[in-house]
């Protein structure tokens, strides 16, 4: 046997013999019927539905509160893929480019 079984095989000795002592002070009591109708009556719960409906003003803050939210996203989104790429420096390529491309173009008179 390992250390672990005999471990094992204590804790339910030392766990019976714990439930024998205390099987022989304790002794099942009956609850009075007073103690038993009071506790049913405080367990027993009514159950309600809440539905509860948004006013005409609610909706519309709660819209708009959403629109500008989803405004405010969509402007923080393209202004870290314009600083990703700026870090990445293909905007100041790109802006090589476009200068190259009108240097080279002849300019109308």
């Amino acid at each position: 046997m390992g250390i672990r079984q005999k471990l094992v095989d204590a804790s339910r000795d030392t766990l019976a013999s714990i439930e024998n002592r205390l099987a022989g002070v304790f002794r099942p009591v009956a609850p009075r019927r007073e103690f038993v109708s009071g506790l049913q009556r405080k367990i027993q719960v009514k159950r309600q539905a809440i539905i509860e409906r948004f006013n005409n003003l609610e909706f519309l803050l709660l819209f708009l509160a959403g629109v500008i939210a989803s405004i405010v996203l969509v402007a923080l989104g393209v202004r870290a893929l314009l600083s990703l790429l700026a870090a990445l420096g293909v905007i100041h390529q790109t802006d090589r480019q476009i200068k190259k491309r009108a240097k080279i173009t002849p300019s109308r008179v």
